[in-house]
């Protein structure tokens, strides 16, 4: 009426909306043809959740459980292998996803942005056959965020390449390849510091159907092994040539490497290789 006042009520939602805002009202009156915008603006800020303290890593504004990201084992013959891992804002700014560093077999999806106090679900899809490498992996994976305190926040990746295989019902056992190792556990002696120890390990398929080994690794570089025949006939067997380098190395020294084979009982298999340097 003439001479008075009145209100409008406005309510703003901040759920979902982290955040600076700035939200306008048209108010159209019978005063003029142009309406009267009314400006709603403010900043959302989040209350600390009480599990913040379970995100015991932090690279600036963001947090996680761990330092790595572990995606356990994965097989080259399967799909990808899909994982997803939480990152959590300590913060009450938002914080923005830029871009992402990572090799090509591996994918990284998730909201492009992590609101203060929230935790967002980043999935990682780690493609085991276009890596196409057996064992352990150990990758590096970078988020490039708008964080001013810390812009690049890198991520140890590891994975565990294997081959799937079926189980095997019972009484099949060596209607496949089966891989048979003569010796698990190798003692080189005590050979003098400086001395090149050669060792040949036989093998044999003691199954019914052609075996192929597919890798051996050894986990030092200090000890090589040659595999000069990778496939197996059924009851055919071979060598496996092992040479231990004590240069630089002194006392007791236990080493490995690992098989990894078509036979579907035990497609990985690992060999502890020991010896005493003296002098």
């Amino acid at each position: 009426m003439t001479g008075k006042q009145g209100f409008i009520e406005a309510r703003f939602d901040p759920r979902g909306r982290p955040g600076y805002f700035s939200k306008t009202l048209s108010v159209l009156t019978d005063v003029s043809a142009t309406p009267l915008v009314l400006e709603v603006k403010g900043d959302v800020v989040g209350d600390k959740p009480k599990n913040a303290d379970r995100y015991t890593y932090r690279q600036g504004r963001l947090a996680t459980k761990n330092s790595s990201l572990n995606l356990g084992r994965v097989y080259i013959n399967q799909p990808p292998a899909v994982q997803f891992f939480e990152f959590y804002n300590d913060s009450d700014t938002v914080v923005s996803l830029q871009q992402v560093e990572a090799p090509d077999y591996l994918r990284v999806d998730g909201p492009a942005q992590w609101a203060p106090y929230e935790t967002t679900v980043l999935k990682l899809t780690f493609d085991a056959r276009k890596k196409n490498q057996f064992g352990f992996i150990s990758e590096n994976m970078a988020l490039i965020t708008d964080d001013r305190e810390q812009p690049r926040k890198s991520y140890s990746v590891y994975a565990t390449v294997e081959e799937y295989f079926a189980p095997v019902k019972p009484g099949f056992e060596t209607a496949g390849p089966l891989l048979s190792v003569e010796e698990n556990s190798i003692d080189l002696g005590r050979p003098r510091a400086g001395a090149l120890v050669q060792h040949n390990l036989r093998i044999r398929n003691a199954g019914k159907k052609e075996l192929l080994l597919r890798d051996v690794q050894s986990n030092c570089t200090c000890m090589t092994v040659r595999v000069p025949q990778k496939a197996l006939k059924p009851g055919e067997e071979s060598i496996l040539a092992i040479e231990f380098d004590t240069r630089g190395r002194s006392a007791t020294q236990q080493k490995s490497f690992i098989i990894y084979s078509t036979d579907p009982i035990n497609p990985v298999q690992r060999v502890v290789v020991s010896l005493y340097i003296e002098g």
